[in-house]
């Protein structure tokens, strides 16, 4: 002003802000981010490839002795290096954080349950104490598509098994899960939990003295919580409106053995396919 230079002091929210956030992560203390770099590759490979969550790589790289616990992070600061940016993986390649909706805790009472109604379960099938109860859905492709993949869940040990169909019926249906119970040996499938889909509707007289059949409440997907889960693994692999004719059977093959030799947390970071073959020799040694 007037050929003069005049400073004024003046405050900016959005560069306090910056100044805030930069003495922040300058102030934490990066000698364990940096000591652990080998594991944190190790962690975005496992994420991004075989889409595996933080606390099951934490817990696999201990089990099976590929680092110590000193060469890891846990899964606290795991998800914070994430949420600022530290790593490659992204918020949005963790399905569990980024899609986990709120459970329904009242059932509908406005639909007919199809037969022997889930309240009747016995408690050691409700507690997953014992092995050989399964639940069971249908993964659907493109609206008005035929084609569809039928999945179980072992609910004590989340060992998978699906099947290809070519319609999604009744008879389709049961014939497929007549051919799978003849595939394993007597006692492997002891129960079966289904949703009120008419695709289900003729199980509970088919198998009637062969194995129980019981029925979740309408519209309770949480009653078969190991199988939805399943379900939603499935859906990174086949995503939602995609035509499942798109895949053969070898693909889905390849979906089903990439999951169930994913070491879980419920499972003492054990894969589903180790415990199963471990459960059905006990099985075996106790019938022979």
């Amino acid at each position: 002003m007037n050929n003069k230079v005049k400073y004024k002091d003046e405050y900016s929210p959005i560069y306090g802000q910056y100044v805030y956030e930069t003495n922040r992560m300058n102030s934490r203390n990066k000698s364990k981010f940096n000591k652990v770099k080998e594991f944190l590759e190790y962690v975005e490979k496992l994420i991004l490839e075989d889409k595996l969550s933080p606390d099951v790589v934490i817990g696999q790289a201990l089990a099976m002795g590929i680092f110590t616990k000193e060469e890891v992070v846990f899964v606290n600061t795991l998800y914070r290096y994430i949420d600022e940016g530290r790593l490659k993986v992204k918020n949005i390649n963790l399905k569990e954080k980024v899609g986990r909706k709120k459970r329904k805790t009242k059932p509908k009472e406005n639909k007919k349950i199809l037969g022997i109604s889930i309240d009747e379960r016995p408690t050691h099938i409700d507690n997953r104490e014992e092995f050989g109860h399964f639940e069971i859905d249908t993964v659907h492709g493109r609206k008005g598509e035929s084609t569809c993949l039928l999945t179980l869940t072992k609910r004590k040990i989340r060992k998978n098994i699906v099947v290809l169909i070519d319609f999604k019926d009744s008879e389709s249906v049961t014939y497929a899960l007549n051919k799978i119970m003849k595939e394993y040996p007597e006692g492997i499938i002891k129960s079966i939990t289904a949703d009120n889909g008419a695709e289900f509707s003729t199980l509970g007289e088919y198998f009637l003295n062969v194995v129980d059949i019981y029925f979740s409440h309408p519209y309770s997907a949480f009653e078969r919580g190991g199988n939805e889960n399943f379900n939603k693994l499935i859906r990174q692999f086949i995503p939602k409106a995609t035509s499942i004719n798109n895949y053969n059977r070898q693909y889905v093959e390849n979906i089903v053995d990439r999951i169930n030799n994913t070491p879980r947390k419920i499972l003492g970071y054990q894969t589903a396919n180790e415990v199963f073959e471990r459960e059905v020799g006990e099985i075996l040694k106790q019938s022979a």
